[in-house]
C-alpha cells in the first residue's frame, strides 16, 4: 500500500481542528482503499475530513468509534473536545453519548485538559442540568472559576461571568464553602457581582423554614422551580444517604443492562414526624467494578414510590 508523502507534518486547520499530515494518510487511505485503522489521536481529524468531503460511511465509522472510547483516564478525556465537534459535524448519536458521559461523569470531566476548550454556550448549557453526576456544588463552582480564568478567555471574563452566576447553585453550596470562597482572590475580585448570591445563599442556610419564606427570594412567592433550589445528583456524603447494599442480593434484583434496581425504605427525619414513619424508594444503582478489586463502586439515582 502507498503511503503519501507530505512536505510538512502539520496541513491546514478546518473548524479549528489541526490536520496533521498522519490523519491526511489515513483519510487517503480510506478513500483509495476503503481500508482505515482507527485510534483517538486521529479519529477526531478524519471525522472532521469526512464531514468536510461529505464520507457518510467514513464518518458513521468515526462516530461509532468515538462513542465506544468515551472512557478514559482523567488526564486522557476527550469526551468535550468529541462533544463540541459532534455538534459542528451534526453527529447526533454521537453528542447525545458525549453529553450523557459529561453529565454523569462530572468529576472526570472538569479534571481533563480539555475541559478550559468548552465554548460558553455549551457550558451554560451543562451548568443547567440539574442531572448532572458530581461530588458537590462547591468542587464545580471551582471547576467554573478555572474556566473563567483561563487565557484564552480572559478578555470576557467579566461577560462570561455574568453569564453563568445564574446557572450556579449557591444555596447548595455548604456555609463553610461559602465562607471559603468568599476569601479567595478571585471572589474578592468580582464581589460586586457575586455579592448578591453569596448574600441568599447565607440567608437560607441562617434561616428556619419559615424565615427562608419571608426572607429568600423565591421561597415564598413559591417560585421553587428557580435553579437556585433545584439539587443535582451530588455524591458528596453531606448531601447524600447511605444504604447499606448486599452485593449477592443483585442477582435477584430486576436490572436493565447494568442498572441494578432495589427497593428501599427510608427513616423521615423532620420535626415532629412520628418515629417510626418512613419513606419507601425505589432506587437505581450503577456498580462499576475497579479494576484489580473486588469491590463495587455505586452511583444512584432514586424516585418516590
Amino acid at each position: 500500500m502507498t503511503n503519501w508523502i507530505f512536505l510538512a507534518d502539520y496541513l491546514f486547520s478546518f473548524q479549528g481542528y489541526s490536520i496533521y499530515s498522519v490523519t491526511a494518510n489515513a483519510f487517503f487511505r480510506y478513500i483509495y482503499a476503503g481500508q482505515v485503522k482507527l485510534n483517538s489521536n486521529k479519529v477526531l481529524g478524519l471525522l472532521v475530513l469526512a464531514d468536510k468531503y461529505n464520507i457518510p460511511d467514513l464518518k458513521d465509522c468515526c462516530a461509532s468509534y468515538m462513542r465506544n472510547n468515551l472512557v478514559s483516564l482523567p488526564d486522557q478525556s476527550k469526551a468535550i473536545l468529541w462533544y463540541q465537534y459532534a455538534l459542528a459535524c451534526n453527529c447526533l448519536q454521537l453528542q447525545d453519548a458525549c453529553l450523557t458521559y459529561i453529565v454523569l461523569n462530572m468529576d472526570t470531566v472538569i479534571q481533563s485538559s480539555d475541559w478550559a476548550c468548552l465554548d460558553k454556550e455549551n457550558l451554560i448549557s451543562i451548568l443547567k442540568r440539574s442531572d448532572m453526576v458530581v461530588e458537590n456544588e462547591y468542587v464545580l463552582l471551582q471547576a467554573v472559576v478555572r474556566w473563567l480564568v483561563d487565557s484564552s478567555r480572559m478578555e470576557k471574563l467579566e461577560e462570561n461571568l455574568l453569564n453563568a452566576l445564574p446557572c450556579m447553585r449557591f444555596i447548595m453550596i455548604l456555609p463553610e464553602h461559602l465562607s471559603e470562597f468568599e476569601d479567595s482572590a478571585f471572589q474578592r475580585s468580582h464581589h460586586e457581582q457575586f455579592q448578591p448570591y453569596l448574600l441568599t445563599a447565607y440567608r437560607y442556610h441562617a434561616l428556619s423554614i419559615k424565615g427562608r419564606k419571608e426572607h429568600v427570594p423565591g421561597v415564598g412567592d413559591g417560585d421553587m422551580t428557580s435553579l437556585q433550589f433545584q439539587y443535582r445528583n451530588y455524591t458528596d456524603e453531606n448531601y447524600s444517604i447511605q444504604v447499606d447494599v448486599v452485593r449477592k442480593s443483585f442477582r435477584t434484583c430486576p436490572r436493565v443492562s447494568s442498572k441494578v434496581e432495589r427497593p428501599v425504605s427510608l427513616p423521615i427525619s423532620v420535626c415532629n414526624a412520628a418515629q417510626d414513619r418512613q419513606c419507601k424508594m425505589k432506587v437505581t444503582f450503577f456498580p462499576q467494578v475497579r479494576p484489580g478489586s473486588n469491590n463495587y463502586k455505586l452511583r444512584s439515582h432514586s424516585s418516590l414510590w
